[in-house]
């Protein structure tokens, strides 16, 4: 029986045909996602506490190179990120959490690299292995959310929401739901959000109860 494991990370330059090992600095549990803006690679840690974000440069030589990591504040126990998504302004994290007697979805928005100013949004699910959020995008200053239950929801993001919780600085500032604007498709369930690229617009896939899917494109 396998006790231990070592968590590998590798690249593939397509130009050289060869593999790499990244450089992984610590024990982590699991690499759930990869990120990529201009200059870095940020590759998420999941599942075990503390998490991370590792951060690798692109350069001219083929292989990234290891910048720094930064531990992520969390959000609630046995936290499990599922998915990430970065802009010129935003990183943002789904995440899902449990507990005896309940169970949370988040999407954590930070507003800069170094992880230091953010805030979550919380959607508790009635189901244990159930995600009410499915999907989310960022588009400028707003939150395109995908919820399985109240269809596609709009959540402007403001300066003033990225500040710390003074109460456990650990911790990610919580934000009211309320504020979201939900737009409902009758007889549909949403399944995935698809950017377009250099536009506001958005594609939904839509799933009925027969199977059939449809899509259809909103502008934010």
């Amino acid at each position: 029986m396998i006790t231990n494991y070592e968590q590998v990370l590798l690249q593939y330059h397509l130009k050289n045909e060869q593999w790499y090992q990244l450089e992984i600095p610590i024990n982590v549990g699991a690499i759930d996602d990869i990120l990529v803006n201009d200059s870095l690679v940020i590759a998420i840690d999941n599942i075990v506490f503390p998490k991370y974000l590792f951060f690798y440069h692109k350069n001219i030589t083929h292989q990234l190179e290891l910048s720094h990591f930064t531990k992520l504040k969390y959000n609630g126990p046995y936290e499990h990120i599922s998915q990430g998504r970065i802009t010129d302004k935003y990183i943002g994290l789904l995440s899902k959490t449990e507990r005896y007697y309940r169970t949370d979805n988040f999407i954590t928005i930070y507003n800069n690299l170094d992880l230091t100013n953010s805030f979550a949004l919380s959607f508790e699910v009635f189901h244990p292995n159930d995600f009410t959020i499915i999907d989310f995008l960022l588009i400028k200053d707003k939150i395109v959310i995908a919820d399985g239950e109240k269809g596609v929801g709009i959540f402007e993001i403001e300066d003033s929401y990225f500040k710390k919780n003074e109460n456990k600085i650990n911790e990610n500032h919580r934000e009211d739901i309320s504020k979201i604007q939900y737009t409902k498709y009758q007889n549909y369930d949403i399944i995935k959000l698809t950017l377009i690229p250099f536009t506001d617009k958005v594609v939904l896939t839509l799933l009925n109860k027969n199977g059939t899917i449809k899509h259809e494109i909103i502008e934010i």
